[in-house]
C-alpha cells in the first residue's frame, strides 16, 4: 500500500493499459496527466507514480498467446488465484501463483469450490 492518493491496484490497473508496444513513457505520462488521481499529484509525486506505472507496464509478461489460446478454447480468465510460498524478503510477494480460466457456463459457486478443493490438494501434498 502506498501513502499516496492512489493505491497499488491503481498503479497496476494503469500499467495494464500500457502494455502494448504503442505506448512509450512520454505517451504514458501525457495520458496519465489528464486523469484522476494522477492529475492531482505534484510534479515530483507524478514523476514517481508515472515511473512506477511505466516499470510495471514494461516488465509485464506478454500473455497475448495465453489469452488467445484461452479464447480459442472457449475459456474465460477469472480473478481466482492460488498463491504458494512467499518471497523471504517480502512476505506479501508470492513465489508461485496459479491463475484460473473456466468455461463461461460453469457457475460461480462451482468455480469457487474447484479452486478451494484444488488449493487443499496442493497444500496437503507439499
Amino acid at each position: 500500500m502506498t501513502d499516496q492518493p492512489y493505491t497499488d491496484d491503481d498503479l497496476r490497473a494503469e500499467a495494464v493499459k500500457y502494455t502494448s508496444d504503442e505506448w512509450d513513457s512520454l505517451a504514458i505520462s501525457e495520458d496519465l496527466s489528464e486523469r484522476d488521481p494522477w492529475r492531482s499529484l505534484g510534479p515530483d509525486q507524478f514523476k514517481i507514480a508515472c515511473g512506477k506505472v511505466v516499470d510495471l507496464a514494461t516488465e509485464a509478461l506478454d500473455l497475448s498467446t495465453w489469452a488467445v489460446n484461452l479464447g480459442a478454447d472457449g475459456l474465460q480468465a477469472t480473478d481466482h488465484t492460488v498463491q504458494l510460498g512467499v518471497d523471504p524478503g517480502d512476505g506479501d510477494r508470492p513465489r508461485v501463483r496459479l491463475h484460473f480460466a473456466f468455461h463461461p457456463d460453469m457457475p460461480d459457486a462451482d468455480r469457487d469450490h474447484f479452486v478451494m478443493a484444488l488449493s487443499k490438494v496442493v497444500l496437503r501434498n507439499l
